[in-house]
């Protein structure tokens, strides 16, 4: 039996604020916050095919298929400045 076929997904531009961990140990005093050290909540860019647009978080793959994919990020939608639907060239779909 033939694998099943991927279903159709759009190419997309996602750009995104990282969250940001400080790996340097230290202590702070009471309740005040940690002003970060270093560079922290970059500004990302990610293009991928999006398989995933949902409430809470958005799925792109690097790596199509057929019948699967991989190389997989998936962004909480809170991080996300935008999503831009990219008008490509060219066959994409398997």
């Amino acid at each position: 039996m033939p694998a099943p076929k991927s279903k159709p997904a759009r190419m997309v531009v996602v750009t995104w604020v990282d969250a940001a961990m400080s790996l340097v140990p230290h202590w702070q005093e009471g309740d005040r916050p940690a002003v970060p050290k270093g560079r922290s909540h970059l500004r990302c860019v990610t293009v991928g095919w999006l398989t995933h647009l949902g409430d809470d978080w958005c799925q792109l793959v690097a790596t199509r298929t057929e019948g699967g994919h991989a190389h997989v990020t998936e962004i909480p939608r809170g991080m996300i400045e935008s999503i831009e639907y990219l008008a490509v060239s060219g066959r994409l779909e398997a």
